[in-house]
């Protein structure tokens, strides 16, 4: 959902069933190594 979607995080951290958009971006940062904001802006710098 991060790579394909556009929507606010906190749509997205909904949308995946988190109780919040605190949790999913801490998940996120112990799993890949970076918040999910960071991980769409450089997603888009490599895209475009």
């Amino acid at each position: 959902m991060l790579r394909d979607s556009t929507a606010p995080l906190a749509r997205v951290s909904c949308d995946l069933g988190f109780s919040s958009q605190s949790h999913f971006m801490r998940l996120c940062s112990e799993l890949i190594g970076i918040t999910p904001a960071r991980y769409r802006k450089l997603r888009k710098a490599n895209v475009g």
